[in-house]
Formats: C-alpha cells, structure tokens, sequence
C-alpha cells in the first residue's frame, strides 16, 4: 500500500499543529492575505486606469496584478493538498499535466508540513511559496485585520461577516 493513501485514495495528510493552528487553517491565512492585496492592487489600477502612463507602465501594472493573482492561485493549490485533494484533481483543475503539478507543488506542501523555522527555508529554491503567513505569530490578530478589510468593502445588502476568523477557528 503506498503511504497516504487509503483504498487507492490519498488521504489528508497529518498536519502539525504550530502555535495552535495545522499547516491547511495557516494556508487559507495565507490565501486571504494573497487575495486581499490582489483586491487593493486591483482596486489602485481601477483608479489609475484614465490616466497618463510611460510606455509599458500600463503593462507593467497589470502583469504585476497577475502576479499577485497568481500567488493566490499557489496558495489555493497548497490548500487543496494540505487538506487532501489528489495530485491527479488537483492538476485537472490547474489544467496542467499531473506530472508538472507535482513538480511544482510538492515540496512546497512538503516543507509546510514540516514546520521549518523561518531562517532555514531556501527561498531560492520554495521562492514566493515559502512567504505566506507560515510563522505568523498573531494568526487570530491577522484574521482580525483581514475580516476588517472584508467588512469595509462589503456592499450595502451584505451582512458584516467574519469569515477569515470563522475559517481559522474551523481548522
């Protein structure tokens, strides 16, 4: 039988609990601080966007959203596969080769579930993926300042919610 799996489906793996919180619950922090700067970032662009620009500024700006998104993207993936989602779903949802996938991602999702000390992770290699909120030492005062932002930007017929918090708690 292969480790991690069960039945021919991989489990979840088993998560170590680092300042009372698994590896999936400080991933999806991870995934709401990636998101809101995309957000703000989006939100600059929108206000920016009928003024005068240098040549390729204006370029420049929006790859530099879609590198912001795209780190959004690296930290849904790390969420998928820290709570357990197979290789194979995972890449079909990428749209990519299961081979690239797991290239890619697994020994970031590796590294997260060993709980290295900030000082002993090789950006070179892990690169964006090692940033994240992994030793966030006030993960509930993040969740506070993220349910925050949410709540200022919600419309009028929504109800202030705190679903950072919510999901933090969750895991």
């Amino acid at each position: 039988m292969l480790r991690g799996y069960r039945n021919g489906v991989r489990s979840a793996p088993t998560l170590r609990l680092v300042g009372g919180y698994n590896a999936a619950a400080r991933a999806r922090l991870a995934l709401a601080v990636a998101l809101r700067e995309s957000a703000d970032y989006a939100r600059g662009l929108i206000g920016d966007v009928g003024a005068e620009h240098a040549p390729g500024e204006l370029i420049r700006n929006v790859r530099r959203l879609r590198l912001l998104d795209l780190s959004g993207l690296d930290r849904a993936v790390l969420i998928e596969a820290l709570s357990g989602t197979s290789w194979e779903q995972i890449a079909e949802a990428m749209v990519m080769p299961v081979g690239e996938v797991r290239r890619k991602y697994e020994p970031v999702v590796t590294l997260w579930m060993q709980e290295l000390p900030a000082g002993e992770v090789d950006a070179t290699i892990y690169g964006d993926l090692t940033t994240g909120l992994r030793h966030d030492h006030d993960p509930e005062g993040t969740a506070v300042s993220l349910d925050a932002w949410y709540n200022r930007h919600m419309e009028p017929w929504e109800d202030e919610d705190t679903p950072v918090q919510r999901a933090l708690s969750a895991h």
